[in-house]
């Protein structure tokens, strides 16, 4: 024995993990991946490991372009009661939007979101119960490709249109969902032009929070559709009066 190794103390010394063996025999093989899609753009994977003896399934987060190591040697450990599964978050984007984790059939979720919080996340049948926060399972999308976001689909209806083909103020109302909300926009040239601001009140951001909406993507969606002139206009109103074609 060396006599730096004979100076550590018995709190000091390297305790090496246990390795998780899922079976008396594992034969961990390579099984399918589970693609996460935002617009048809891949931003990451779940890969999916299966034992060919007890038939019990891993799972690997895969973050595109960022190569993490993990502190988990061997197989992650799923317990026989517990699912993989992937959370979505309502509330943020880019690679912070989901995360892989593991359900069960019932109960709470400890859930750390981006900033390092922990809350507490309902479940039912396997599934994330909450206004902000969805799931679904790993194993039923295996060899898929999943969409987390697509652009949200807003209705625009405009009530009154005040000005001209040069500068015009448009009042109206917009649908997501079932809900609906008003807005107010001034259009500068033309509707289908380059310059459009729409505006929400207080109440209405406030609103669309509570349902966990992203205020910056409701109002680049709400921009888009008036500058592409995707909007419903009242009786009598026609987009040549304020649409310089």
């Amino acid at each position: 024995m060396s006599e730096d190794s004979a100076n550590i103390a018995p709190d000091d010394k390297i305790v090496i993990p246990e390795i998780y063996k899922c079976c008396d025999n594992p034969q961990i093989t390579y099984n399918a991946p589970v693609n996460i899609n935002v617009e048809e753009r891949t931003i990451g994977s779940v890969d999916v490991w299966r034992c060919a003896s007890c038939k019990k399934s891993f799972c690997e987060e895969k973050q595109l372009g960022i190569e993490s190591i993990t502190d988990i040697v061997g197989m992650p450990r799923i317990e026989d009661n517990e699912k993989w599964a992937v959370v979505v978050s309502k509330l943020q984007k880019g690679k912070d939007k989901w995360k892989l984790t593991k359900l069960k059939e019932s109960g709470v979720l400890k859930f750390e979101t981006a900033d390092e919080q922990v809350i507490d996340l309902k479940i039912e049948n396997y599934k994330i119960v909450d206004d902000f926060h969805s799931s679904f399972l790993v194993l039923e999308h295996l060899h898929k490709a999943v969409e987390i976001w697509r652009p949200l689909e807003i209705i625009v209806n405009v009530k009154e249109v005040d000005g001209t083909q040069m500068a015009a103020k448009i009042t109206g109302e917009f649908q997501l969902g079932e809900k609906l909300f008003p807005f107010t926009a001034i259009a500068f040239g033309r509707i289908g032009g380059q310059n459009i601001g729409a505006k929400l009140s207080n109440e209405t951001e406030s609103m669309l929070k509570k349902l966990g909406y992203d205020l910056d993507e409701v109002i680049d969606q709400l921009q888009k559709n008036l500058l592409q002139g995707n909007l419903n206009l009242p009786e009598g109103l026609k987009k040549e009066s304020f649409i310089d074609d």
